[in-house]
């Protein structure tokens, strides 16, 4: 019988409900279902999985370590050392990165790949009120600010209900 359990798990109705893949036992099944299981941050409401890279970013982002790690050039803290040494490198002239679509360079392959959805015209957050796309959520935040403000005097539009914090064309 643990021959046969362990050859032929999905003749024992133990599969992954959501990936249908097979465990020779029903301990076995729920202890990888947890892997499926979307944790959302309820401080910045972002959604991790596993439970430890969630685990890992409220510690990090949210928790009150202290950063030991300083820049020398613009004086920004960071957690780890390998977090300063990827940051030095954005102060560096030489830059290590080349889109192959223009002239723009810079030493990050997170800012490589976000300057690269520009091209395919890919955005990972949306303006609600202008459906504007941009690349990072700061940058979404910077847009709401301008253009939408908060507590400063709105211009509305005079074609559509949208408002505005400037009276730009």
């Amino acid at each position: 019988m643990v021959h046969h359990r362990r050859m032929h798990p999905e003749a024992h109705g133990n599969q992954c409900p959501s990936c249908e893949k097979p465990f020779p036992s029903k301990s076995s099944r729920e202890n990888h279902s947890k892997m499926h299981k979307i944790y959302v941050c309820q401080l910045c409401q972002k959604e991790f999985k596993p439970r430890a890279l969630y685990n890992r970013h409220v510690r990090r982002r949210h928790g009150n370590l202290p950063k030991r790690h300083i820049c020398d050039i613009c004086q920004k803290r960071f957690l780890e050392g390998y977090e300063l040494k990827n940051h030095l490198k954005l102060h560096s002239a030489v830059k290590e990165r080349k889109c192959q679509k223009c002239e723009y360079q810079c030493n990050s392959i997170t800012y490589m790949r976000r300057h690269e959805m520009k091209h395919d015209n890919r955005f990972n957050f949306e303006c609600e009120e202008c459906h504007q796309g941009f690349l990072a959520k700061n940058q979404l935040d910077a847009h709401r600010d301008r253009k939408h403000g908060q507590g400063g005097e709105l211009y509305p539009c005079p074609t559509c209900s949208k408002t505005y914090s400037s009276k730009g064309l």
